[in-house]
């Protein structure tokens, strides 16, 4: 489960980004859990309670305690250098002031679905949660291949293929097979497709799993 505050005082912002989390939440096959605040002090409060946040959303022109108050806070207060924040402000003029809090990004009104991605797609990166790199045995060694570079898979025997184009690679399916669904959600956006043995909530290769163009 990720646990994602979204602090801001405005509630379509909230709802938008809530419901843009979601969507990313069905794209990376991640459970999310999405909480607004809509001031600086609730969030505060929720903190001082030692409610945990993996990632947090947070405006910086909030009434009362700011988001750079906030941001004080977490760092200084808790003493918490870990947390990942997201800043989100209707102009850019705050990069300085930002420096210090060492957000995971900074995002511009109006919210894109897109920035909001690749945001969410760093995040994962850091958690390890994420990766473009798909990692299989080849004999007794372990090898790695950059996921846009796959062509697709083919399953024979137990045994995996893949394909790379000019050539190809085979490893065995126990050791490879809990990669495949986060292939392919890394690969929808370059035509990949999972079809036979793959399921969506869990993972399935006593048939076939093969990747194609």
């Amino acid at each position: 489960m990720i646990r994602i505050a979204v602090v801001d005082d405005v509630c379509e912002v909230c709802t938008q980004l809530e419901k843009y989390l979601l969507q990313l939440s069905d794209k990376y096959n991640q459970e999310i859990e999405v909480e607004p605040f809509y001031s600086g002090k609730s969030i505060c409060d929720a903190l001082k309670k030692h409610d945990s946040y993996d990632l947090i959303f947070l405006d910086i022109e909030l009434d009362q305690i700011s988001g750079i108050d906030v941001g004080k806070f977490i760092r200084d207060t808790l003493e918490d250098e870990l947390q990942l924040l997201v800043y989100i402000s209707a102009n850019s003029q705050y990069s300085l002031q930002l420096h210090q809090m060492h957000p995971l990004d900074f995002l511009i009104k109006e919210i894109q679905f897109s920035d909001v991605d690749e945001i969410f797609k760093r995040f994962l990166k850091l958690q390890k949660k994420w990766s473009d790199v798909f990692e299989y045995k080849y004999g007794h060694d372990s090898m790695m291949v950059k996921v846009k570079n796959i062509r697709y898979l083919k399953v024979e025997n137990r045994m995996i293929t893949i394909f790379l184009g000019s050539f190809a690679n085979v490893g065995v399916v126990k050791s490879i097979c809990k990669q495949v669904q986060t292939a392919a959600y890394q690969g929808s956006n370059h035509g990949i497709s999972a079809t036979g043995g793959f399921t969506s909530h869990g993972y399935s290769c006593r048939n076939r799993v093969s990747f194609v163009n």
